[in-house]
């Protein structure tokens, strides 16, 4: 058993997946902390968020995201 805090909303629910029982999530309040429990074990991923260098441009910097969740593993060489 896993215990996580859900991030999909603010509540923040507490939840806990059972690996041995078909990721079975309990501890959630709506179907999106079901969701999100069951993948954040079996292939979690985020939106990178970052920043790039600009040359020779009015601003020095500008902010960049992926445009799909990446896998957590590729974040590194992203």
């Amino acid at each position: 058993m896993k215990e996580l805090i859900c991030i999909v909303c603010p509540k923040g629910c507490h939840l806990t997946v059972d690996e041995q029982n078909g990721y079975a999530v309990t501890g959630n309040d709506c179907p999106r902390g079901e969701v999100y429990g069951k993948k954040e074990l079996q292939n979690p991923t985020r939106t990178l968020t970052s920043t790039v260098r600009l040359r020779g441009a009015a601003l020095t910097r500008l902010p960049v995201k992926t445009d799909r969740e990446i896998p957590k593993k590729d974040i590194p060489a992203a």
